[in-house]
């Protein structure tokens, strides 16, 4: 019983520790300069992914998305891919893998948790 709450909790504080890392100071970058990727689930099975301000369905324009993550990750070597509880685990896998190849050092990920009942 303990190895799952352990495990739990070691996701849970996983990207605290990875956006506390990014914005320490004489890393010589801010916080701001992480590049954040959103994800989204298209119907009918696609991926959306938003990259600063810019829409790519995926996998259709990955050509595209790629040369925009490779252009973002010259700036900075970090990125957080991001996304709702609705979006499948291979968008997040396929994105982490694009933003590596496109030159990104550190990649995390996020869920974003259900909202609350009742609302």
């Amino acid at each position: 019983m303990r190895r799952p709450l352990a495990f739990g909790l070691a996701i849970a504080v996983l990207p605290i520790v990875f956006l506390a890392a990014c914005a320490s100071p004489g890393r010589g970058y801010r916080e701001s300069e992480i590049v954040v990727i959103r994800l989204a689930l298209d119907p009918p099975g696609a991926c959306r992914a938003s990259l600063g301000g810019r829409d790519f369905a995926l996998p259709a324009n990955e050509a595209a998305f790629l040369a925009a993550l490779r252009s973002r990750a010259k700036a900075s070597p970090d990125a957080i891919v991001t996304a709702g509880e609705t979006t499948p685990y291979d968008c997040f896998g396929h994105t982490v893998f694009l933003a590596e190849r496109a030159g990104f050092r550190r990649v995390g990920f996020i869920a974003e948790p259900p909202p609350p009942p009742g609302r």
